[in-house]
C-alpha cells in the first residue's frame, strides 16, 4: 500500500543559472519568469510556479502500482524475432544492403537530376586533379589514385546512404598509406640485399597485382611472383611501385574487411571511443606530415624515405642537408601555386561562398594551365623539371591483393579503418542534420567497407570522404547519390582517354594542391587557446597527441592519445566531485549546501555521487560519504543514543576542515545529529559488483550505528543488479524510494528532519507541501 501522505510539489521552475542568481541575491523581490515553448527568458516582477501531488512511494509500492504490462524480450525472443523470416522483412533487408533500389523506386527526375548532374561535375573537378595528388602522396603512381577515386564513388552510390559524401582519395589515409608502403619496401629491399628475399617475403602465383612494361603497370600475375622470390639485391623503380602497390591493395583488403565485419555486427558505436580532443590532435599532426612530405618535390630535392621514431626531424635534417640541390624553377612554379590555391579558396571561394552557386574549380583550371605550359615551354627539357611523366590509360585486369603481407599490415589497417569511418560518418552526420535527412549508420559502415574491400581488386588504396568535397556537394544542391554517376563518368574519361594529357604536368604543383588541401587541419591548432578555457583535460590531450605525432611519429601518437583519453576518464572518475544537499531559506527547494540562502536539513543528510558506480571509483564513493557525511567506523559506542548517532571527537582535521583520512571531512559536523542518509543515485546509470559489495558494506556499517539510509532515483540497471547480486537479501527494499521526496516524506526522516508537512496556501487553500529538487 502506498502511503496516504500525497506529495504537494511548489516552487518556480528556474534554469541553473537564474536559479543561482536568485538565491544569491538575498531579496526575495527580485523574481524571474520562463516563458515556455523555447521563448526568450526575460526578466519581470512574476514567478512561474509549479504544483505537483502524488503518493509517497518505494520502489517496490511503484511497481505494484504501475505494474509493467509489456515486460522487455527475453534472449529466445529476440533470437527467434531476429531469424524470423518473410517476404516484406526479406525485401526491406535487400533493400537496406542496397539503397540504391530506393533511390531510384523514389528518384524525382525531372526536379532531381540537374542538381546531381551540376553538383556531380563540379565534385569531379577536385576528384581528378587531387586524385593524382594524393596517389602520389600515397607513395604509388598518380594513375592509382584515379583508380581509387572511380571505384570508390561508384561503390558509394550503390551502397551509401548519404547524399553528399563524396567516397575517394584523402590526404590523411595516404599519408598513412605511404608510411606502411615505404616500411614495407625497405624491408623487403634490405631482406633482398641480404640475399633472404626469396626466404621471407615469398608469394605465391596469382597473388599478383600487376608487372611493368616500358615504365607502364600493367596487368599479368608472373613478374611480381618472380621478383619476390629473387634473390636480388636491387630492384628498379618499375618494380618498386609495383611492389608498393601490392602493400596498398592489401591495406585496403584489410581495411575494407574490417569495416564490413564492424557494419554487419553492428559495432558503429566504435568510434565513440575516439575523443574529439585526440582527433583534433592526430589530425593536426598528420597535416604537418603531409606538408613535410611534399616540401622535397615542390624543391626537387631527393630525400630517402624514412620511418621510426623522430621521422619527420630526420627528414628536415635530410632537406636541409641537400636544399643546396633546390630546383629553382620547381620551387617557382611550386609557390606560385600555392599562392594561386589559396587566393582563390580563401579569397573567392570561400568569402563569396553564398554566392557562387559552383566554386571556381581552381584545381582543375591550374592542372590544365600548368600541364599547357609545361608542354609548350618544354620546361623539362630547359629547366629540369620534374613531371609526371607516362600516365597509363585503361584499367588493369582485377587480381587477388597479395597477402604475404597482411601479418606485417593488420595493426595499420586497423587505425585506417578507424580513422575512415570516424571522418567519414562525422562529415555524414553533419550534412544529415543540415539538410533534414537520415542516415543508416551500420549501412554507412558496409559501404565503406565495399568501397575498401572491393577496390582492393582494382589497384585501388585505402579510401574515404574529405571535407571540402563533402562540403562542395552540399553547396551545389545534391540531391542523391546518383550524383556519383556524373562524378564517375567524368573520372572514366580520364582514366580510358585523357589520361595522357598530363603526362607533362608538373609535380610541383601536385605538391602545392597537397600541401593547400591540409589548411583547415593546420589551423586546427588555432583552436588551443579556447580549448585550454574550456578544458584542460582536452588541451593536455590535443596537445599531446600532436607533439608525439611530430616529434615520435603517427603510430605513437594513436597510442599516446587514447592511452591519455582512457587515463583521463579513470583519473577523473577518481575526481568526482560529490556534494551534499541541503534546504533553500526561501522556497521548497533541496540544492547542493554549498550554496548561499540553503541550510543542512536536520538530521538528515543529501549524498549526490554524480557518477556510475565500478570498480576505479566505488572506494571514492565510500570515502566521500564518510568524510562529507557519516564515518560509522568513527562512532563510539556511547555515541548511539536511542539510534541517533551524534558526531563528536573525530580524527584531527587540517585548516580547511577535512580529515586525515580517519575522521568525517564536513566542516562544523560536531555534535550534529544524524539519524538518515538518503543517496541520490540518479547518476548512476552502471553499476558492476565492485560497486555491489560498496553498497552492501554501507548499509551494514550504517545500520550498525542505527542510521537508516536510503537510494533515490536508481535507474532499472544497477536495480536489477543490486537484485541479482542478492542486496536485498540483508537490505529492506522500502530503503529503495522512488524520489528524494518519498525518502524526505517517510516518517522516521520527518520526525527529525524539520522538514515533514508545512502549511502552506496555494489559491487559498491549505496544502501540504514539499518540494525536493537536488
Amino acid at each position: 500500500m502506498t502511503n496516504n501522505h500525497d506529495i504537494h510539489t511548489e516552487g518556480p521552475l528556474p534554469t541553473t543559472r537564474l536559479l543561482s542568481d536568485t538565491l544569491q541575491a538575498g531579496d526575495e523581490s527580485v523574481d524571474v519568469s520562463i516563458t515556455g515553448g523555447g521563448a526568450k527568458m526575460a526578466e519581470t516582477k512574476t514567478l512561474n510556479r509549479m504544483t505537483l501531488r502524488r503518493n509517497v512511494y518505494t520502489q517496490q509500492q511503484l511497481e505494484e502500482t504501475y505494474v509493467i504490462t509489456v515486460p522487455p524480450p527475453t534472449m529466445k525472443e529476440k533470437v527467434h524475432r531476429a531469424c524470423a523470416c518473410s517476404k516484406d522483412k526479406v525485401v526491406k533487408r535487400l533493400q537496406s544492403y542496397f539503397p540504391i533500389i530506393g533511390v531510384l523506386r523514389d528518384y524525382a527526375w525531372r526536379s532531381d537530376l540537374l542538381h546531381d548532374f551540376t553538383s556531380g561535375i563540379s565534385v569531379s573537378f577536385i576528384q581528378m586533379p587531387m586524385g593524382m595528388a594524393l596517389g602520389l602522396l600515397a607513395s604509388l603512381p598518380p594513375i592509382f589514385g584515379l583508380y581509387t577515386t572511380f571505384f570508390a564513388t561508384l561503390f558509394y552510390l550503390l551502397f551509401g546512404t548519404s547524399r553528399h559524401v563524396s567516397m575517394g582519395t584523402n590526404a590523411l589515409l595516404s599519408l598513412l598509406t605511404a608510411n606502411v608502403v615505404e616500411r614495407e619496401l625497405t624491408a623487403f629491399m634490405a631482406a633482398g640485399a641480404a640475399g633472404v628475399a626469396g626466404q621471407s617475403m615469398s608469394t605465391t602465383a596469382g597473388s599478383t597485382v600487376a608487372t611493368t612494361t616500358s615504365g607502364v603497370i600493367t596487368g599479368t600475375d608472373s613478374t611480381l611472383t618472380t621478383m619476390m622470390t629473387t634473390d636480388a639485391p636491387w630492384m628498379s623503380q618499375d618494380e618498386q611501385d609495383l611492389y608498393k602497390v601490392g602493400v596498398a591493395t592489401s591495406l585496403s583488403f584489410i581495411a575494407g574487411i574490417i569495416l564490413l565485419a564492424m557494419g554487419l555486427l553492428r559495432f558503429g558505436f566504435i568510434t565513440s571511443f575516439l575523443s574529439t580532443s585526440f582527433l583534433g590532435g592526430f589530425t593536426t599532426a598528420a597535416a604537418v606530415h603531409i606538408f613535410s612530405s611534399q616540401i622535397p618535390k615542390i624543391i626537387h630535392i631527393k630525400v630517402p624515405p624514412l620511418a621510426g621514431v623522430g621521422k619527420l626531424v630526420r627528414t628536415y635534417i635530410n632537406i636541409f642537408k641537400n636544399i643546396g640541390d633546390t630546383n629553382p624553377a620547381d620551387l617557382i612554379i611550386g609557390l606560385i601555386s600555392v599562392a594561386v590555391l589559396l587566393a582563390v579558396m580563401i579569397f573567392i571561394n570561400e568569402k563569396y561562398q553564398k554566392q557562387l552557386k559552383v566554386p571556381v574549380p581552381i584545381h582543375l583550371i591550374l592542372v590544365i594551365i600548368s600541364t599547357l605550359i609545361s608542354q609548350f615551354a618544354e620546361l623539362k627539357k630547359h629547366f629540369g623539371i620534374a613531371i609526371v611523366g607516362t600516365v597509363s590509360t585503361g584499367f588493369l585486369a582485377p587480381a587477388i591483393p597479395p597477402t604475404n603481407v597482411i601479418s606485417n599490415i593488420a595493426t595499420e589497417a586497423f587505425v585506417i579503418a578507424i580513422m575512415a569511418y570516424a571522418m567519414t560518418i562525422s562529415m555524414a552526420k553533419l550534412m544529415a542534420k543540415q539538410h533534414s535527412y537520415k542516415i543508416d549508420d551500420n549501412q554507412e559502415l558496409v559501404a565503406y567497407g565495399i568501397c575498401n574491400f572491393l577496390g582492393a581488386f582494382f589497384r585501388c588504396h585505402p579510401n574515404c570522404t574529405a571535407p571540402p568535397r563533402t562540403m562542395l556537394l552540399s553547396n551545389t544542391g545534391a540531391r542523391s547519390t546518383l550524383n556519383g554517376v556524373f562524378t564517375a563518368a567524368f573520372i572514366l574519361i580520364v582514366i580510358m582517354a585523357a589520361g595522357q594529357l598530363f603526362t607533362a604536368l608538373p609535380i610541383a604543383v601536385l605538391a602545392a594542391m597537397i600541401m593547400t588541401a591540409v589548411k583547415n587541419l593546420l589551423l586546427q591548432v588555432t583552436q588551443l587557446p579556447n580549448l585550454w578555457r574550456v578544458s584542460k583535460p582536452d588541451f593536455t590531450i590535443w596537445l599531446s597527441t600532436f607533439l608525439v605525432g611530430v616529434f615520435a611519429d603517427l603510430d605513437y601518437a594513436i597510442i599516446a592519445g587514447i592511452g591519455l583519453s582512457v587515463f583521463s576518464v579513470v583519473v577523473f572518475s577518481q575526481m568526482t566531485s560529490s556534494t551534499v544537499g541541503g534546504v533553500s531559506q526561501k522556497e521548497d527547494l533541496v540544492l547542493s549546501n554549498n550554496r548561499a540562502g540553503v541550510k543542512n536539513l536536520s538530521g538528515v543528510k543529501i549524498f549526490y555521487f554524480p557518477a556510475q558506480l565500478y570498480f576505479a571509483n566505488a572506494e571514492k564513493f565510500k570515502n566521500d560519504l564518510y568524510g562529507k557525511v557519516l564515518n560509522p567506523d568513527n562512532v563510539e559506542v556511547n555515541a548511539i543514543v536511542e539510534s541517533d548517532v551524534v558526531l563528536t571527537n573525530f580524527a584531527e582535521k587540517d585548516k580547511e576542515g577535512v580529515s586525515n583520512g580517519n575522521g568525517i571531512a564536513k566542516k562544523g559536523a560536531e555534535g550534529e545529529t544524524v539519524k538518515a542518509i538518503i543517496i541520490d543515485c540518479s547518476a548512476m546509470t552502471y553499476i558492476d559488483l565492485a560497486g555491489v559489495n560498496i553498497m552492501k558494506l554501507i548499509f551494514t556499517k550504517y545500520s550498525s550505528v542505527g542510521v537508516k539510509v536510503f537510494l533515490a532515483r536508481c535507474p532499472d540497471y544497477p536495480l536489477g543488479v543490486l537484485d541479482r547480486a542478492g542486496f536485498f537479501v540483508n537490505v529492506s527494499r522500502d530503503c529503495i524510494v522512488v524520489d528524494v521526496y518519498d525518502a524526505l516524506s517517510a516518517p522516521e526522516v520527518e520526525a527529525v528532519s524539520g522538514w515533514g508537512t508545512r502549511k502552506t496556501s496555494v489559491n487559498g487553500l491549505n496544502n501540504d507541501t514539499i518540494h525536493a529538487r537536488f
